[in-house]
């Protein structure tokens, strides 16, 4: 026996409980109480890599997202900031345009978060 498994079974009974009262009353607009939000993280190479990064937000999960590669290579022999330029922009205009949320958490990587425009 857990630590917590006498409140995961309360839990399990109060939300079909929950869910059962609002079904008899008839109140289809019930909450979707086994919807879950995951934090994911992604490495960003490419374009392909973006595709990616969209679907899960589309699909309400927040993602890590790691620039390292282009950061790398940004500060490398060869100084080619396009590739990280192009996917920052990208990323900040499909956040505006969406809704998200986009925050630095430390030299290659960021957090980007969905909210309610998503439609998830």
């Amino acid at each position: 026996m857990g630590l917590f498994s006498w409140t995961k079974s309360k839990d399990k009974k109060r939300n079909k409980e929950d869910r059962d009262a609002a079904l008899d009353d008839g109140n289809l607009n019930v909450p979707d109480l086994e919807k879950r939000i995951f934090i994911k993280q992604i490495k960003i190479k490419s374009n392909r890599d973006f595709m990616l990064l969209r679907h899960e937000l589309l699909n309400g999960n927040i993602m890590i997202v790691n620039l390292n590669n282009l950061v790398n290579l940004a500060n490398g022999p060869t100084k080619d900031r396009r590739p990280l330029q192009k996917q920052l922009n990208l990323i900040k205009k499909y956040c505006l345009q969406h809704g998200g949320s986009i925050s630095k958490l430390n030299r290659g990587k960021i957090i980007v978060a969905p909210n309610d425009k998503f439609g998830f």
